[in-house]
């Protein structure tokens, strides 16, 4: 009965997860539905503040606050449920989820980026308070942006001018006056941009609950790691909650094609397209939280979104942009963007939690050797501790002896390794443990503190629950032991300020007892990323961040995490402490910060970059570390999501995302291995996205193999038992998957331009159509599902694979080339290693098809072969008409330019495409080494001059040594039907310098001029601004011409010209006609 009891009082506590679902239907129920913010009684604004300090505060009938506040000219913040004394809150600017840490900070910042003057002013009306940014332009002052608050019944509309409109009404019931007035000029007229529900602010105890309006047209992407079926999501409920969600089925137990499914990472951070579908509009919203976050997309209401932050305080940020990305750059620049990240982590790795000796590891790096097949970096599991104790490596001679001689003969084969780290540290008594003696001695720990107001008070009636399979857990922390087994009391330590007792289950009955950092504390983190130093010592190049909810076993925490009452230091006051649910996000975010930090300070890396792959954290991780997302399986549903995954992570600022490929854990159970037809798809599919890994659980029982070169091998020792029906899919793994790798490095250029890139401008390297097919209607109505399973690579490339074992089955899919512009069907290659004689354009490619116009659906064969011309149609792929793609000769591995596995230069060709106008931005640098990072990151070209100003990336060492070429394809129609060609190569910026240049990437470009005929391969060819200059080809079977030009020649003022002319006359001076290029 005292059990019973004890369950029922754990049920209705108000400090438990609940689930969306469950949340908006309690919330429904209620009479009232809530405390409702009904009449503004009372506002506060101070217009003699600066601009960045000045907002709105509204005070409701029910002593409640909100307050509005100007980020930018198109971006506002909104805080909610504020507490007296108001008169301090009108000036107020302190945040905690910026990467500034004030607002009034972070816009005076932001203001130097912007370059332009730009006001916030009140004006009262009956009925309306407005709220105005306007922006100073040459001429005039122009109105942006207006917040209409609605006195009463309660409600904010925004207001923008919008182009291209075809028809308009005027949204305003009444004459609007001057100071008022939006611009309204042919093409632009002012409509709502976003509008919040009337009455659209509710309260429900410590929750609440923001409601606006969603238009029938709009449609919704982003979401960061939430799964589901598509890009888009739409009448779903969402909870963001960090969870070790297993195989994305705990909570629902439906697996990776639910979206309501909490999952490891929390990035709540979504963007409206379509509302005005004839105008340039797009929205955004970003929840700043750490508690639950619960979403209500359309279900309960298909005209309303509701948004609910379960615990105070509730803070949204609006973005009302033109397009999705200047949306994408707003919000990188106030969460924050990350540091120049080595080039080695666009790499390929491999991990298996299963690799438990030196010798398995170095068996496996000499297996991708042998084969062939290039590898950057090896990630070795908690194998590699001395009895999980964090920070440690086993060195018994059966273990990892020497483990600095296996990290540096793994250097000198160019792999770069990791370890796995979590937030644990084993509790077991070890005077040779320091990390263990100093977090004791130095009462770093997280105690176990409870906040047992309004629930049960003794531990022998406390309860934890989590989720398993759909269903809910009970566990009881005074009888409840996990598998691998431990003897503690519970009520010895129970809220007596003892350090909190917890667990770490990796599998099993592997894992251990013990104790957690609090990270939420500053000397603590410190202290964190000092505990690196003998892993940094022996030689490891980077960390794998993993657990980082924390990961807790069941029996010690709510939600295989801390007890949700468990009272961790407050982010606004150390000296304060909040339940643990009230900030569950922060740890992993503090948890990426410290190591983050920590590797930044160790004199062993100075001025090397660091990296970190971790498996969750909140909205602003990429400040810090790169996001693999979490445990998946070998099923055809996780690799269907890894695109639309990446993709939705990628609009949200994370530049480095992906999955494990081939799938972590069995996708049956007692599966031996993944089935090799998925494998290959999943090499193929995911093969350019940012994070590229092959990663899966060798443990007893689970999988034997996943690396492609142990197919055929197996096969081969097991003939009878697989039949030889299947003889050739299992021999075709290591050829495809291995091309795909090594076309994916023969790219690298292509995939470092964009990484570089993100730091000017927030966009992922992998983008949605969305972002680059902005005015292709058609991808919101009849072509939305392409969203979700095709992407662009940088600006040009389009990618489409198969996903679905629908598709691989008939071997072939559907493909939609967005318009307006045409496309060629993939033709690249690189060579492949193991062929004796490889054909000439196995090096440079075969000639183009016939171009294809945009706006049409395509059946595509896309059968699995290993016909080498044939291999790249096992992903459909196409290149954008007029594009320019550099390529390098495929190597085993990134080098490291600073004196480490240096096997000669960089071999850069550019390729060229027919088509339209077209330009190309390339960055050349060492790959490793922090001072190549931009100073400012406010302009492509800052240079060590600019260190005065404010950075959005603020990396001390950043001295801007790298190189900044510009590549333009500009195309002319001339008298008599001739036509000329021209490509300018020229250097924008330099801190890389000569010698550098030419000891990374020669003394000569190679570059490749397609053409879509035979017949105009031959037209003459001229260069200017270099003595050096050479037709290498000019094939008309392969319908190129090849050049190689002087790499110094592109650092003069007016760079390197290549004209090639087809037709009859050369036009004469002054009649190249730009507005006339074929387009």
């Amino acid at each position: 009965m005292a059990a019973d009891w004890a369950n029922k009082q754990k049920a209705v506590d108000a400090y438990n997860f609940v689930k969306a679902e469950d949340f908006f239907r309690n919330l429904d129920q209620v009479a009232s539905g809530g405390e409702q913010a009904s009449t503004v009684s009372k506002h506060l604004f101070n217009e003699s503040l600066p601009v960045p300090e000045r907002r709105l505060v509204l005070i409701f009938d029910n002593d409640r606050a909100l307050s509005l506040q100007f980020v930018r000219p198109r971006v506002w913040r909104m805080q909610c449920n504020l507490h007296a004394p108001f008169e301090q809150d009108a000036r107020e600017t302190k945040t905690k989820h910026t990467v500034q840490p004030s607002l009034a900070k972070l816009i005076h910042v932001l203001d130097i980026h912007d370059k332009f003057e730009w006001n916030v002013e009140l004006i009262s009306t009956d009925g309306f308070l407005i709220l105005q940014s306007s922006v100073k332009t040459y001429e005039s002052w122009v109105n942006v942006t207006q917040l209409w608050v609605q006195r009463q019944p309660f409600q904010i509309t925004a207001y923008q001018s919008l182009t291209n409109i075809s028809t308009w009404t005027s949204q305003f019931s009444y004459a609007v006056p001057e100071k008022l007035k939006l611009q309204e000029v042919p093409g632009r007229r002012p409509l709502v941009v976003w509008q919040m529900s009337e009455r659209g602010i509710r309260y429900q105890g410590k929750s609440t609950i923001l409601s606006v309006q969603k238009p029938s047209t709009a449609r919704y992407l982003g979401f960061g790691e939430q799964g589901g079926s598509s890009l888009i999501k739409d009448k779903t409920f969402m909870d963001y909650f960090n969870y070790d969600n297993l195989e994305y089925e705990s909570v629902y137990g439906n697996g990776p094609l639910d979206s309501r499914e909490p999952l490891y990472h929390s990035e709540p951070f979504w963007i409206e397209v379509n509302r005005h579908p004839e105008y340039q509009s797009k929205t955004a919203t970003f929840v700043a939280n750490y508690s639950q976050i619960c979403i209500d997309l359309g279900v309960t209401s298909n005209s309303e979104i509701r948004v609910a932050t379960r615990f105070d305080p509730a803070e949204f940020y609006i973005f009302a942009e033109q397009n999705v990305s200047d949306i994408i750059s707003q919000y990188t620049a106030i969460v924050g963007r990350p540091w120049l990240k080595p080039r080695y982590a666009l790499g390929y790795g491999q991990g298996c939690y299963g690799y438990d000796t030196r010798e398995k590891v170095e068996k496996s790096v000499a297996a991708y050797e042998e084969n062939k097949f290039p590898l950057d970096t090896m990630h070795i599991d908690v194998d590699m501790q001395k009895e999980y104790r964090t920070f440690t490596v086993d060195q018994d001679e059966h273990k990892f002896p020497n483990p600095d001689a296996m990290f540096s003969d793994l250097r000198g084969k160019g792999v770069k390794c990791c370890t796995n780290i979590t937030p644990f540290i084993n509790g077991e008594k070890d005077d040779n443990y320091k990390t263990l003696q100093e977090l004791i001695k130095k009462k770093y720990y997280v105690s176990d503190e409870r906040l047992l107001k309004g629930t049960v008070v003794g531990f022998q009636d406390q309860r934890y629950q989590c989720y398993e399979k759909g269903a809910l857990l009970v566990s009881d922390p005074n009888v409840d032991r996990p598998s691998f087994g431990d003897q503690y009391v519970f009520g010895d330590s129970f809220n007596r300020k003892a350090p909190y007792h917890g667990g770490v289950n990796y599998g099993k009955n592997l894992g251990k007892s013990g104790y957690y950092p609090d990270l939420n504390r500053k000397e603590v983190r410190k202290w964190w990323g000092e505990q690196y130093k003998d892993l940094i010592n022996f030689g490891l190049e980077f960390v794998w961040q993993d657990m980082t909810s924390p990961a807790i076993s069941k029996e010690y925490g709510d939600m295989k995490s801390f007890p949700c009452r468990l009272l961790l230091t407050s982010p606004d006051d150390p000296q304060i402490k909040r339940p643990a649910i009230e900030i569950w996000s922060l740890y992993a975010y503090n948890l990426h910060k410290a190591t983050f930090e920590g590797w930044n300070r160790s004199p062993m890396r100075k001025g090397k970059r660091n990296f970190i792959i971790g498996r969750g954290s909140f909205s602003g991780m990429s400040r810090f570390a790169g996001l693999w997302t979490g445990d998946n399986s070998g099923t055809w549903d996780f690799l269907n999501i890894s695109i639309s995954q990446a993709l939705a992570l990628g609009l949200c600022g994370m530049v480095i995302a992906g999955g494990d490929v081939g799938g972590f854990m069995g996708g049956k159970p007692g599966e031996k291995y993944t089935d090799p037809e998925l494998l290959i798809r999943w090499y193929a599919a995911c093969f350019l996205l940012p994070w590229f890994r092959n990663h899966y659980n060798g443990k007893p029982g689970q999988k034997l193999f996943q690396e492609p070169f142990e197919y055929k091998k197996y096969y081969k020792d097991h003939t009878a038992e697989i039949g030889t029906d299947n003889e050739f899919i299992f021999n075709a793994v290591l050829p495809i998957a291995r091309y795909f790798t090594r076309l994916r490095y023969s790219l690298m250029q292509m995939l470092y331009d964009a990484m570089f890139e993100n730091l000017f401008t927030g966009m992922p390297i992998v983008k949605p159509l969305a972002i680059t097919e902005a005015s292709d209607e058609t991808l919101y109505l009849e072509n939305e599902r392409f969203l979700s399973n095709e992407f662009i690579v940088r600006k040009d490339l389009l990618v489409a694979p198969v996903t679905t074992e629908e598709e691989s089955s008939k071997g072939w899919r559907t493909v939609y080339l967005p318009g307006p512009d045409s496309w060629f069907k993939f033709n690249l290659s690189c060579n492949d290693p193991v062929e004796e004689k490889p054909h000439y354009e196995d090096f440079v490619g075969y000639a183009l098809a016939s171009k294809i116009p945009g706006g049409r659906r395509l059946n595509v064969d896309c059968r699995i072969t290993t016909a080498y011309q044939h291999l790249s149609d096992i992903t459909p792929m196409y290149i954008r008409e007029g594009a320019i793609i550099p390529k390098l000769k495929p190597r085993r591995y990134v080098p490291d330019r600073t004196g480490h596995n240096v096997d000669g230069p960089d071999q850069l060709t550019f390729h060229v495409y027919p088509g339209k106008n077209n330009f190309y931005d390339m960055y050349l640098d060492d790959g490793v080494s922090r001072d190549s990072a931009p100073v400012s990151c406010f302009s492509k070209t800052s240079g060590p001059d600019s260190k005065s100003n404010t950075t959005l990336v603020a990396d001390e060492e950043a001295k801007g040594c790298y190189r900044q070429v510009r590549i333009t394809h500009d195309t002319y129609l001339c008298e008599k039907g001739a036509e000329l060609r021209r490509i300018r190569i020229k250097t924008e910026y330099d801190g890389y310098f000569a010698d550098n240049v030419k000891r990374d990437f020669g003394e000569y470009y190679h570059v490749v001029l397609w053409h879509e005929t035979p017949k105009t391969v031959k037209g003459k060819i001229t260069c200017t601004g270099t003595q050096h200059y050479k037709i290498l080809e000019q094939d008309e079977k392969i319908q190129a011409v090849v050049l190689e030009v002087a790499i110094e020649a592109d650092n003069n003022d007016a760079g390197i010209t290549i004209e090639q002319e087809i037709g009859r006359p050369k036009p004469r001076l002054g009649k190249h006609r730009k507005t006339d290029s074929l387009v």
